[in-house]
């Protein structure tokens, strides 16, 4: 099987669900700037794998002696033993009891997890399949592991990291232990990290290294903590000026949100094009919110305010030869949007499905009722938006991906431009705005209980492919809805139709379901 490319062209999840459901034995290779990573695989299962970073690489030896669950002595003897005999370490680790086998397999499970905890993040990236080799030496005590468990938890993770990395941009944030928090009630985990952090001041990176518990539960738990008041996350940059105090000016700061209007920009164009977790959104987010988290923002948050003549930026005109953000103003006058506040809490899934929503056709957003109503069906406690009455130019039908006059995306120099263009001819979601029309149908308790297993495996499909091609995206998803009968499969549409990860696959599905659903008892027929 020949199977090699670049990781923005065929993601990291649709890699691995084929190499598991054609039950591939060999090993995968990834590479990105120096880092790399691999996995082995027999008949689609994970048998181990390694991460090493700039050359640095953490054995599996000096991890059971870091993390406590072998003595200092034991691994001496059980090295010493390994190299004399040339078997695997495991071997001997399991056969003198230091180890127990289910330990060992919760070991390998987990460093599994932590390497996934990195790579799934890469959006460049180079890999390989090959058939022929092997990473280890076959064992007397095999681990297979099943690979459609950690592509699910990897998204999951995925997602909490687009948080996480907001208050723990990198390994050098500095973690201060609060005076007075009682400990009262807490988790295993945030017993170990204050344990370790005692009333010292640790970087996150210390933190990671010495706790044990792998990159992704060491910073999510500090987060916890944070939440909880036991710690303070403090950055080692000198922080900017906040806003209203000597030194913060909209209009000095214009370049920086000027840019940051930019990555917002590709992350609206992206959602038109890629599927909702897509790297390349992803890739969008992360830089935006870079650029937002150096602002330093006060309570009151980043205030836009289109106009015809520009915008106005926390109540400050902006020179005009800042084209991105005159032309984002325009944009938000298209859609109604009189003021618009990202507060400096921003979560990136509160950015991302507004950021979506900015996206629909405007046809579509009023058969809707209006972004207005589509905004409060969706949690976006951190984004304050008030609406105009009147529109300061006229809507006009999206024959086009988006809204006309549509220069602040043109504005933006993205490679994307070319496949805006193949698809500026289509009408998008008119099978979806042609069903929302139709009356809700009766159903048996057989198709509510289709309908419940359909929405498991459609979520389950979502997690893996929603990284890949939108084609891939939604055949995958698009098939496992198409085998509910026509009721199950109208009321399925209805429920998910103000959920904006489906909007794409939701088209499809009601484009190739006309003809059943005009046989609907009830009169539900699409006219």
């Amino acid at each position: 099987m020949a199977l090699e490319g670049n990781i923005s062209e065929f993601s990291l999840p649709e890699i691995l669900q084929l190499l598991s459901s054609q039950r591939k034995t060999g090993v995968l290779q990834l590479e990105q700037e120096g880092d790399s990573a691999a996995f082995d695989f027999e008949e689609g299962k994970i048998t181990g794998g390694f991460y090493r970073r700039k050359d640095r690489q953490e054995f599996l030896g000096g991890y059971l002696f870091k993390t406590g669950l072998i003595t200092e002595s034991a691994l001496a003897q059980a090295e010493a033993q390994q190299e004399r005999l040339n078997i695997p370490l495991e071997e001997v680790l399991i056969e003198k009891g230091f180890i127990s086998q289910e330990d060992f397999t919760e070991v390998i499970r987990f460093k599994i997890q932590e390497i996934m905890d990195e790579v799934f993040i890469w959006v460049e990236g180079h890999y390989t399949f090959d058939l022929k080799t092997r990473l280890y030496t076959r064992s007397k005590y095999p681990v297979k592991l099943d690979t459609d468990g950690f592509l699910l938890e990897g998204m999951r993770r995925l997602d909490e990291w687009m948080r996480i990395r907001v208050l723990i941009p990198s390994s050098e944030t500095m973690i201060h232990l609060k005076p007075g928090f009682r400990t009262e009630g807490l988790n295993p985990e945030q017993e170990k990290i204050l344990e370790f952090l005692g009333s010292r001041h640790l970087a996150a990176g210390k933190l990671v290294e010495i706790s044990g518990l792998g990159k992704f539960v060491t910073c999510q738990t500090i987060v916890e903590l944070a939440e909880m008041g036991a710690v303070d996350i403090i950055q080692t940059r000198p922080e900017p000026a906040k806003t209203g105090v000597p030194g913060f000016s909209a209009a000095a700061q214009a370049s920086v949100i000027s840019l940051m209007l930019k990555h917002l920009g590709s992350v609206i164009r992206r959602l038109s094009i890629y599927p909702f977790n897509n790297p390349r959104v992803l890739s969008a987010l992360e830089e935006f919110f870079y650029l937002f988290n150096g602002l330093g923002l006060a309570e009151e948050g980043l205030s836009i305010v289109p106009g015809l003549d520009g915008a106005k930026i926390n109540g400050q005109a902006i020179d005009p030869r800042h084209e991105l953000i005159t032309h984002f103003g325009l944009y938000l006058s298209q859609r109604q949007i009189e003021k618009l506040e990202f507060l400096p809490q921003l979560k990136s899934d509160e950015l991302r499905t507004f950021a979506y929503l900015l996206a629909m056709p405007s046809d579509l957003v009023q058969m809707l009722d209006g972004l207005a109503s589509l905004i409060k069906g969706h949690p976006l406690p951190h984004i304050r938006i008030e609406h105009s009455r009147q529109r300061h130019e006229p809507m006009m039908q999206s024959e086009r991906i988006f809204v006309v006059p549509s220069r602040f995306l043109e504005l933006l120099d993205d490679q994307d431009n070319e496949a805006l263009r193949q698809k500026n001819s289509r009408h998008l979601f008119q099978s979806l705005q042609q069903v929302i029309k139709l009356p809700a149908p009766p159903l048996t308790p057989e198709d509510i209980l289709k309908l419940e297993e359909a929405e498991n495996s459609a979520e389950k499909a979502f997690g893996v492919y929603s990284r890949g091609g939108r084609e891939k995206y939604i055949e995958k998803t698009v098939q496992v809805l198409m085998r509910l009968p026509p009721a199950p499969r109208l009321a399925f549409l209805k429920r998910k139709v103000n959920d904006v990860r489906w909007l794409f696959q939701l088209d499809n599905i009601t484009a190739i379901s006309r003809d059943q659903f005009d046989r609907l008892p009830g009169g539900a027929r699409i006219k």
